[in-house]
């Protein structure tokens, strides 16, 4: 997999931090275009009988480990549900024929690029499309249920992922995350409006839209804080108004906690996703520094640095700042501009090397953060 590689320079290339933006994009999109020259990167088979080949394992392996996340595949683990592309051949095609059939595809067990870009489009995070059919009537297409189970689990929502026998997300699981959502003023509701919301089962089109992608979640709270006395604020109702339908404050605090940690895992930050991280916010409690994980602190406080603000204020509790700071990072990407810029970058194999040693340095996730590059 490395062969073709350059060497890595030793050099006195002044540090990525301080390249221009735009530079940074294109040097990494150079990268991979010349990746992919040099066959570093499997292309997706153009065939059913190709798509059956060895070469594609590592395609087959994401898309295995995929239907399981979703319940498709039948696996003790994700180890073993990656093996069953190969090991297991109908269990996976049979799996994959079903997954098909539930997302409104064609049932042809063939998993080519409509059947691959479905599945990345439910299970990643870095969604850049959801079909409008999936959104607008969600019970027609049950792998959309399953993907916002699964999401929901992800961020600790939810006891357990969908399992075969799946039908609906459960009532508990889903209301979890509409009393988060009314909390945090990312849905606005009048009184008379809120029994209807808490007893529908089937999400809204927006609702799911915030449960399945995580840019637009991140959007939602941004937008929801406001101006305080002393900066901004997590705009959270009063009890009198919403009732036993607002969570508790603990609840909040682990949600908010959960939405920065996979932020930070896709920007590549070396971050667990496999545990719930404790940690102090803002209005929510009056935890002290000895209470914040210190792998969180670590990706706070450089993200800070990143960002330009003050590390020690930062690392000691999470604030709506943070989450506006992570939405005008999206809202300021302008994808038009930086890709007209791209083919004049990178030319020669001197810059390709550069951008490869700071590739090394940013520990990029190219699988599902090359986005957030510009964050």
């Amino acid at each position: 997999m490395t062969r073709g590689l350059p060497q890595y320079p030793k050099t006195e290339d002044k540090n990525w931090k301080t390249l221009d933006i735009t530079d940074q994009y294109a040097q990494f999109d150079r990268l991979l275009i010349q990746a992919r020259k040099k066959s570093l990167f499997e292309t997706l088979p153009d065939s059913p009988a190709a798509a059956m080949t060895r070469e594609f394992k590592k395609h087959g392996q994401a898309m295995a480990k995929q239907l399981w996340l979703l319940g498709y595949l039948e696996a003790e683990d994700k180890h073993q549900a990656r093996k069953a592309f190969h090991r297991d051949r109908k269990n996976f095609l049979n799996s994959a024929a079903r997954f098909q059939k539930e997302a409104g595809l064609k049932p042809d067990r063939w998993t080519g690029k409509k059947t691959r870009a479905a599945l990345t489009a439910l299970v990643s995070f870095e969604t850049d499309h959801l079909d409008k059919r999936w959104l607008d009537a969600p019970h027609e297409y049950p792998a959309v249920m399953r993907a916002a189970q699964c999401r929901l689990f992800v961020l600790g929502l939810a006891a357990e992922r969908p399992g075969k026998s799946f039908s609906l997300i459960a009532v508990n699981d889903l209301n979890k995350f509409k009393r988060l959502a009314m909390a945090l003023g990312m849905v606005t509701l009048e009184q008379d409006q809120i029994r209807h919301f808490m007893d529908t089962r089937t999400p809204s089109p927006a609702l799911l839209g915030l449960i399945l992608d995580q840019d637009c979640l991140i959007k939602a709270v941004a937008r929801s804080c406001r101006p305080g006395a002393c900066g901004l604020e997590f705009n959270i109702p009063s009890r009198k108004s919403h009732g036993r339908h607002l969570p508790q404050a603990y609840q909040i605090r682990r949600f908010l906690t959960r939405l920065v940690q996979v932020e930070f895992w896709l920007m590549g930050y070396q971050i667990p996703l496999a545990q719930m991280l404790e940690y102090p916010v803002k209005g929510i409690d009056t935890k002290n520094d000895q209470d914040c994980n210190p792998e969180l602190k670590t990706c706070l406080a450089d993200f800070a640095g990143l960002a330009q603000k003050a590390k020690k204020t930062w690392a000691r509790e999470i604030t709506p700042e943070l989450f506006t700071a992570f939405d005008d990072a999206y809202e300021n990407q302008d994808d038009e501009k930086v890709l007209s810029q791209i083919n004049s970058r990178l030319q020669r194999p001197r810059e390709i090397e550069r951008a490869l040693e700071q590739g090394k340095k940013l520990h990029l996730r190219l699988w599902d953060g090359i986005k957030r590059v510009l964050r």
